[in-house]
């Protein structure tokens, strides 16, 4: 469990970091202005306040951050994400992260899950196949014969 959180951790803070480098890359006001309503039309389809377990002004906040320059700089962050890194209070910050850990523990115990089920299905349905095949270094070694 204890990995759980430290994987979870670390991927939250890599995507955040690429959403970061990403936006630095941006050079010209125009591309900005693409960007920036690009990312307007992509949030209307991120889902509801329901779904990201926020209320009704928590999502109105997020929708309206959105529409800003941070549609621009996390255009694939989460709502919870985009509202814990304005939050206003030390109080706000936690209460988003908690949010965000939350639905990133349940992804991810998903995740894990149908990741067992998909083998137990594979030593089901082929038994006599091995999962990882051996590879084959002939082409990068001429001196090697085939098998």
């Amino acid at each position: 469990m204890k990995h759980l959180a430290v994987n979870i951790t670390a991927a939250f803070f890599l995507g955040l970091l690429a959403s970061i480098a990403w936006a630095a890359d941006v050079a010209n006001s125009q591309e900005i202005s693409t960007k920036t309503i690009n990312s307007q039309e992509n949030s209307s389809r991120v889902g509801t306040a329901k779904d990201w377990g926020l209320t009704d002004s928590e999502w109105a906040r997020y929708i309206q951050l959105m529409h800003g320059v941070n549609g621009h700089w996390y255009p694939h962050l989460t709502p919870p994400a985009v509202l814990g890194l304005n939050a206003a209070s030390v109080e706000d910050r936690q209460h988003f992260a908690e949010i965000a850990a939350h639905q990133e523990h349940d992804k991810i115990e998903r995740e894990l899950a149908f990741n067992q089920a998909f083998y137990r299905a594979m030593r089901q349905l082929y038994p006599n196949e091995p999962m990882i095949r051996d590879f084959d270094k002939t082409p990068f070694n001429p001196q090697q014969t085939s098998k």
